[in-house]
C-alpha cells in the first residue's frame, strides 16, 4: 500500500517583520486508521489555524475535526483548497466541519469523497453536506453498495445540474447489483450533459405515454420507458423559464461511473448526454453492460477534431470485444477524431 501522507510549512517574513506568516498544507491519504491514533492530532491543535490546503480522506476523524474547529474558531481560517472524505466522521464531527467551511472565507475548491455510502452513517453526513453545500462542491465522489438506493437519495437532494452549479467533477462507483430506476438514470444523464447545451431533465408522471411538444429527447427511443427516460427541456425552454444566473453551471471535466447498474440501453441515454461534449479531461466508464454498441455510439458522440478528451478510458470487461476487429477499428476511428 502506497501511503501519501505529508505536511507541509512556509513561513513568509513581510516587511522586516520578525514575526512568519505561516502556511500549512496537509495531505491524508491512507486508506485505514495509522496505529498511532494521536497520528496529526498535534498538527491540528497547534497549527490548524494556519492550513491553507487539506486533503482529509478515510481516516480523518472526529477528534482531527474537533481541534480543527478549535484553532479555527479562535484564530480563524486559512483554508482554500479542501477535499474531504468523512466516512469516518459521526455526526458531532460533520458538525465541526461544517463550522470550519462556514468561518472560511477564502475557501476556492471544495471536493466531497463517501465511502460506503451504503451505510446509514456516511448517508447521514452526505444528507448533511450536501444539501447544505451542493451549490458551492466542485467535485464529488460517490462509492457503494445497493447503488440503486443512495442514488435516488442523492437525487432527492440535488434533483437537477442546476443544483450542481459549480460541479466539475463526478464520480460513481457501485458493484453493479440491482436496478436503477428510469428516474434515476435520467438524473445522471442530466448531470453529465454538457452545460453549453442547457438541458435539464423533466419529471413525468408515471401514466406519460406522449412527449410534450414543448421538449426534446437526446435520443431516439423505441419505447415508452425509454423515451421517459430521455425526456428533456432545450435551452430555449431553460432560459425562459430561469434567470441566466440560475442557468450557469460549469461544464465537467473528469466523469467516472463504473459498475452502477445500467443495461445497455440506459447507457445510450448517459452516452447520448455527452454528445459534442469538448471540455472532458477524463472519462472512465465501467461496465460489464458496456457493449459494443454503446461503444460505437460514444464514439459518434465525441467531436471531430477538437480533442476534447485527454485521457478515455473505457472499461467493457469482455475478451472477445476487444479482440475482435470492430473493436479495433472503433479504437481506430476513435484516435483519429482526437488527432
Amino acid at each position: 500500500m502506497s501511503y501519501k501522507d505529508g505536511i507541509s510549512v512556509a513561513a513568509e517574513f513581510q516587511g522586516g517583520s520578525i514575526s512568519p506568516i505561516l502556511s500549512t498544507n496537509v495531505t491524508m491519504e491512507r486508506e485505514r486508521l495509522p496505529q498511532d491514533p494521536t497520528y496529526f492530532s498535534q498538527v491540528f491543535q497547534d497549527y490548524g489555524w494556519s492550513i491553507s490546503i487539506l486533503k482529509a480522506d478515510y481516516w480523518f476523524t472526529d477528534d482531527l475535526a474537533e481541534k480543527l474547529n478549535q484553532t479555527t474558531e479562535e484564530k480563524g481560517s486559512k483554508i482554500t483548497f479542501l477535499s474531504l472524505n468523512p466516512s469516518s466522521l459521526t455526526s458531532k464531527g460533520v458538525e465541526c466541519m461544517i463550522k470550519v467551511i462556514d468561518r472560511s472565507q477564502g475557501l476556492q475548491r471544495l471536493l466531497f469523497t463517501f465511502k460506503n455510502v451504503h451505510k446509514k452513517q456516511v448517508q447521514e453526513n452526505l444528507k448533511q453536506l450536501i444539501s447544505r453545500y451542493c451549490k458551492r462542491v466542485n467535485g464529488l465522489k460517490l462509492q457503494g453498495y445497493s447503488a440503486h438506493v443512495w442514488i435516488s437519495q442523492i437525487k432527492a437532494l440535488c434533483p437537477t445540474r442546476l443544483d450542481l452549479p459549480e460541479l466539475e467533477s463526478f464520480a460513481m462507483t457501485s458493484d453493479g447489483n440491482g436496478q436503477l430506476s428510469p428516474e434515476c438514470v435520467q438524473w445522471i444523464a442530466a448531470i453529465v450533459t454538457p452545460s453549453s447545451q442547457g438541458v435539464v431533465v423533466m419529471p413525468m408522471s408515471s401514466d406519460s405515454t406522449q412527449l410534450s411538444t414543448t421538449t426534446t429527447t437526446t435520443m431516439t427511443a423505441t419505447t415508452t420507458m425509454m423515451t421517459a427516460m430521455t425526456t428533456a427541456m432545450t435551452t430555449t425552454e431553460m432560459m425562459s423559464t430561469s434567470t441566466s444566473e440560475e442557468s450557469s453551471t460549469c461544464p465537467l471535466s473528469d466523469i467516472q461511473l463504473t459498475d452502477i447498474p445500467l443495461q445497455s440501453e440506459e447507457w445510450q441515454v448517459v452516452i447520448k448526454a455527452l454528445n459534442n461534449s469538448t471540455t472532458l479531461k477524463e472519462l472512465y466508464l465501467g461496465s460489464p453492460n458496456f457493449s459494443m454498441d454503446n461503444f460505437k455510439l460514444l464514439v459518434d458522440c465525441i467531436p471531430a477534431n477538437s480533442n476534447p478528451v485527454f485521457r478515455l478510458c473505457i472499461n467493457i470487461r469482455s475478451p472477445y470485444l476487444e479482440r475482435s476487429d470492430e473493436w479495433k477499428s472503433e479504437v481506430a476511428r476513435l484516435c483519429d477524431k482526437l488527432d
